[in-house]
């Protein structure tokens, strides 16, 4: 199933109101989405490209949105977010909340340090019941990589929460034909370990399919039973996306439920960025 870019879920671009073809576009967008729900709970993994992700879903799902974490991201990195409140707040009156898009809630984003700290797993199944109770779907960044855009998990990680009922792995496609180094792939001595490759192979689509596949790579802590999308970002050139069109027909062979090619890039004109392809099993 293929889609074009996708417009925000509000029925307008950069504040102005989308014509017919727009309007049909989005639409016909919407069925990238057709297996959220607002109670639906999105767990975000990977690298290349997490954050942009987030808070891309969170403007066109067409229901308002809470975004948080269960890792740690930057304080710079949560600025998009129409509201930002503590748990504590949020927790003492939900509903005070729901009228805004999006609203991004985490235990202590009011302290001062340059890193915004997320839930815990108690803590996160109180905000899941909460955000239940006022229909409002969980966005929720569940990784790091240190702004590389391949990784292996660390032993402790991706903190997926188990009320997941999806999680998107994201790969940025920008590594493919560059050497597996610290200097492109987080995590470096797990990549090797679980990959079989060797540090100075070259990237390439077996090697971005290895990571993903692997039961300690990109869907690693899967709680039984979520979806598991694929997200191949950074799909700016048409030989990227031939890359990407290639690693996704292996991934669905393989099981992964749905593939997702994007460009997400947050310099690009909102306009232009989102996903570029949707392929289903």
């Amino acid at each position: 199933m293929e889609c074009s870019i996708i417009p925000n879920a509000r029925g307008t671009v950069n504040g102005e109101s989308l014509d017919s073809t727009s309007q049909k576009s989005l639409r016909q967008t919407m069925n990238s989405f057709e297996s959220f729900t607002e109670r639906s709970i999105l767990s975000i993994v990977g690298a290349g490209g997490k954050t942009s992700l987030l808070f891309y879903l969170a403007e066109v799902l067409p229901w308002n949105c809470l975004v948080t974490t269960t890792t740690k991201v930057g304080r710079d990195q949560i600025s998009s977010a129409d509201r930002i409140v503590s748990f504590s707040e949020f927790l003492a009156a939900p509903d005070r909340f729901s009228g805004d898009k999006i609203v991004w809630v985490s235990p202590t984003p009011e302290q001062d340090y340059p890193k915004v700290k997320g839930f815990d797993p108690d803590q996160f199944s109180e905000f899941a019941e909460a955000a239940r109770k006022i229909r409002m779907p969980i966005l929720v960044e569940a990784d790091g990589a240190h702004r590389l855009h391949l990784k292996a998990p660390a032993e402790n990680e991706p903190a997926v929460p188990a009320e997941s009922d999806h999680i998107l792995d994201v790969v940025g496609l920008d590594v493919i034909g560059l050497t597996i180094s610290e200097r492109t792939v987080h995590r470096l001595s797990q990549f090797l370990k679980i990959t079989g490759y060797r540090e100075g192979d070259i990237i390439d689509e077996s090697v971005i399919c290895r990571a993903i596949l692997h039961p300690q790579g990109g869907f690693k802590n899967a709680p039984q039973g979520c979806c598991k999308i694929a997200v191949l970002n950074q799909a700016d050139t048409a030989e990227r996306i031939k890359h990407a069109e290639n690693i996704s027909n292996y991934l669905l062979k393989q099981g992964v439920d749905e593939v997702w090619i994007t460009n997400l890039d947050p310099e690009m004109d909102k306009n232009k960025r989102g996903i570029i392809k949707e392929v289903k099993k």
